[in-house]
């Protein structure tokens, strides 16, 4: 990673910091989403409802008045105008009728451009008149508590009542006006005209600044007498917001206080095993000799198993590191051998050529090529060792253990190697490729003849399949002189092997067991009463 992309990584604190912010942003988010569906729709009706309510009473009013000043005027068709035939059904027969629901919303219902002043028009009808000057200071004393603008209009759309301004003007010529004196019912959303300019603080106008109109029809009989026309803003929910208690507001408060206060404290928590784990980790790097602990607190269980896992690397990496000493140690000091030998020959050869006799001179060459052939050799298994350490094991590898053993009995006669199998179920498989199972028990097999010779007697055998454990143990065991106690330990070593002059290399056993612990096998070395016994365990497939 470049390095100037390590100043744009964030730290873990401001992380933190961030989602905890995030997950307190998104109730609140959700919320005021809520509050602006419940704004624009519910608020709305609500306010439409109380004016349809009220307009319902201020109607019932008006037709009281009515009856007294002119009664009996509606059944002979004198006053008024006839309802709309699409809207007589809504009105019923007498004074019965289907009720209004409230049905606005912002989301659905378009919002109208504010209302045009009213005209000058013609006079309103007398009895209108009278009957507004009577309803009039009924409207005027309601309006501080209703909050709501109130104008009643007769048959002709000529104001006769209002609860603030003054009477007289008209507003016939507006659509929901000749609807509503057709008898139908409507109710619309106009933009809202400020009387006052808005204040500082008080919030933008671009949202709820809206007037809910409602149009009544004032019907009796099934004559249209006038129109109940009612004007208000509904209530405004950000408003409402700001004149929470400031308790609420503290709290809120105490909320983000208590969000970056978590946040801080989280982030140490976790960067101090963390930040514990690195400078173990440079420590490591600056004196190979410090020891990496698993860490006291590491207060969670990842941060436990990152600790462990680095842990188990560093234990992992010091053993190899030293194994490729111990290797370099040991690859040096066996190929030095010869290579002395090869160079004292040639020196001699070199400078005394001339003075040596046949004999010499062929006996020094014979020198320089066993020398040669056991270099040869020596890189030969090294090459080996290092394929078996670094051996990728395929999952998939599987191989039939007695059809392998019986190939390698085959390659020798029945006086050299005997296969016995105790118990071994026919579908029985080691998690293992066949060549390598082949190399490990032949190797074994060729060890014992070349430390015991060609008079020694192998046998292979199947012991057992833990079912349990999953794996199957083998064992090679031999006839011959076996393996004293003060070598019993380093024959696993590399290069150690006491038949150096029948050109042993002393890495056959060591590449065993590489090749047996690539593959979670193992081998060791059993007690005999006779001979050698090997004795390895191979995971058995599920497959």
């Amino acid at each position: 990673m470049p390095r100037s992309l390590e100043r744009y990584r964030p730290p873990l604190l401001v992380l933190l910091l961030l989602a905890n912010l995030g997950v307190l942003a998104l109730p609140i988010t959700g919320t005021y989403l809520l509050f602006r569906l419940y704004e624009d729709t519910a608020l709305v009706r609500d306010t439409e409802g109380q004016l349809i309510a009220q307009g319902t009473l201020i109607a019932a009013l008006y037709k009281s008045a009515f009856e007294r000043h002119l009664p009996g005027h509606t059944e002979t068709g004198e006053y008024g105008v006839a309802v709309a035939a699409p809207w007589q059904p809504a009105h019923g027969k007498g004074d019965s009728g289907l009720p209004i629901r409230p049905s606005l919303s912002r989301l659905r219902n378009p919002v109208h451009p504010a209302a045009v002043d009213a005209m000058t028009g013609p006079p309103g009808d007398a009895t209108a008149v009278r009957i507004g000057r009577e309803i009039t200071p009924i409207l005027r004393d309601a309006k501080p508590t209703t909050r709501t603008i109130v104008k009643i209009i007769d048959f002709n759309g000529t104001i006769v009542a209002v609860s603030e301004g003054t009477p007289g003007a008209s507003i016939a010529d507006r659509d929901d006006i000749k609807r509503a004196l057709a008898g139908e019912y409507v109710s619309l959303l106009r933009e809202h005209v400020a009387e006052e300019p808005r204040l500082p603080g008080r919030g933008s106008a671009a949202h709820n600044e809206v007037d809910v109109f409602v149009n009544m029809p004032i019907v009796l009989g099934d004559r249209v007498l006038g129109v109940v026309v009612l004007t208000r803003m509904p209530p405004r929910g950000v408003e409402a917001l700001r004149k929470l208690p400031r308790r609420v507001i503290e709290i809120t408060i105490v909320l983000l206080v208590l969000v970056v206060l978590f946040s801080i404290v989280t982030a140490v928590k976790i960067n101090r095993p963390v930040r514990a784990i690195i400078e173990q980790t440079r420590r490591k790097i600056r004196d190979q000799n410090v020891s990496f602990r698993l860490l006291e607190r590491p207060v969670t269980r990842e941060i436990a198993k990152l600790s462990s896992a680095v842990s188990t690397m560093v234990e992992e990496l010091e053993k190899r590191a030293d194994y490729s000493r111990n290797l370099a140690s040991h690859v040096s000091h066996e190929f030095k051998t010869p290579l002395s030998s090869i160079r004292g020959a040639t020196e001699l050869l070199r400078d005394h050529t001339e003075t040596m006799s046949l004999e010499e001179r062929k006996r020094f060459i014979a020198m320089i090529d066993t020398d040669t052939r056991r270099l040869d050799l020596l890189v030969e298994r090294l090459l080996e060792l290092t394929r078996a350490d670094l051996l990728n094991v395929e999952h998939s590898d599987s191989a039939d253990p007695l059809a392998v053993l019986q190939q390698i009995q085959s390659r020798y006669s029945e006086s050299q190697v005997t296969l016995e199998v105790n118990a071994l179920p026919a579908d029985a498989r080691v998690a293992m490729a066949e060549e390598f199972l082949d190399s490990i028990i032949t190797s074994l097999v060729d060890n014992a003849r070349q430390h015991g010779g060609n008079d020694v007697h192998v046998v292979i055998r199947v012991c057992a399949v833990d079912q349990q454990a999953s794996t199957l143990t083998i064992e090679v065991s031999d006839n011959g002189r076996g393996i004293s106690e003060a070598n019993a330990g380093k024959i696993f070593d590399h290069f150690f092997t006491t038949a150096r002059p029948e050109g042993n290399s002393g890495l056959g056993l060591s590449i065993v067991k590489a090749l047996l612990e690539a593959h979670d096998g193992s081998i060791r070395l059993a007690a005999s009463t006779a001979g050698t016994l090997f004795q390895i365990e191979i995971p058995l497939t599920t497959k």
